[in-house]
């Protein structure tokens, strides 16, 4: 079974939990600078990942390379999964591959708690991605509290690589940030969003 099957309607049903888009809510959140190395990295991958066309182009050559920046910047004190394994309750549809995976932890050994999720938008559909990306939430949150790192808030978001979109689940409610991210004009925005989301800096 994977996060990608599970419905809107289950997630309501089974969780409980209800979603809302909101403009401006990550207005706070400060834009991060990246590297020239990143900056000269995507002006050559992100016209050849689009090109391309496959979702594994633009996950490689687009999405990857701004994991790894915030890995650099981070001083290389959290670690990136991709890939990877994430089953909590394979009844309730929790459990699959997920696409990338952030840990405040500098190991890449092995997952631990917290993490932040970020889907891959399959075929750009950023409605089934975004069903997605809440289920993995759900599954990371209770990933966090089986390790006793509960924590309130878990983040996501869902890309096609050159398009971002931005969400928060606290309790039984997602806000979803209304407003969509280019990559060729918000790189620094979605570093800034990326940031502080894996260090719990988000203001409201």
């Amino acid at each position: 079974m994977s996060y990608s099957a599970i419905t809107g309607s289950e997630l309501k049903d089974n969780f409980g939990i209800d979603w809302e888009y909101r403009a401006d809510l990550f207005r706070h959140i400060a834009p991060r600078p990246a590297s020239d190395m990143l900056k000269s990295l995507l002006r050559e991958t992100v016209p050849f990942a689009l090109a391309f066309g496959s979702e594994k182009a633009r996950s490689e050559y687009i999405i990857a390379p701004i994991f790894f920046e915030l890995r650099q910047q981070a001083g290389r004190q959290i670690s990136v999964f991709s890939g990877i394994e994430l089953n909590v309750d394979r009844k309730r549809k929790l459990s699959g591959f997920c696409d990338f995976l952030v840990s405040r932890s500098p190991s890449q050994n092995i997952l631990e708690a917290p993490v932040v999720v970020a889907v891959e938008a399959k075929r750009q559909d950023f409605e089934k991605g975004i069903t997605q990306c809440l289920a993995e939430m759900i599954a990371a949150r209770i990933f966090n509290e089986r390790r006793g790192r509960p924590i309130e808030e878990v983040y996501g978001c869902v890309t096609t690589g050159d398009v971002w979109r931005f969400l928060v689940l606290r309790g039984s409610l997602a806000e979803i940030e209304a407003r969509s991210f280019d990559i060729s004009d918000d790189l620094e925005k979605i570093l800034g969003l990326l940031w502080a989301m894996t260090f719990g800096e988000v203001e409201y």
